[in-house]
């Protein structure tokens, strides 16, 4: 399984092992440490999340034809991920 991000600060949050957080911080980062790896994390661009891609003002028609929102972004397809 790998996670994926568009925040560098969550990203980097969830791989630190050194800072101590504020309660609420502390508290979602242990979730998260305890139920996945932290290594299995991985930043992607903002560009490339096709989450972004329906708050981002796009018309129904430009989320059907030319958004990877429904499908997926490329670097997820066809073949193994590495990371």
């Amino acid at each position: 399984e790998y996670f994926h991000t568009d925040s560098q600060v969550v990203l980097g949050y969830i791989k630190n092992e050194a800072r101590r957080f504020h309660l609420f911080v502390a508290n979602r980062v242990q979730k998260i440490r305890e139920i996945s790896d932290p290594n299995a994390w991985i930043y992607v661009d903002t560009h490339q999340n096709p989450a972004d891609d329906a708050s981002r003002g796009l018309t129904a028609r430009q989320l059907l034809e030319g958004s990877c929102w429904l499908t997926g972004p490329e670097f997820l397809k066809g073949r193994s991920f590495q990371g």
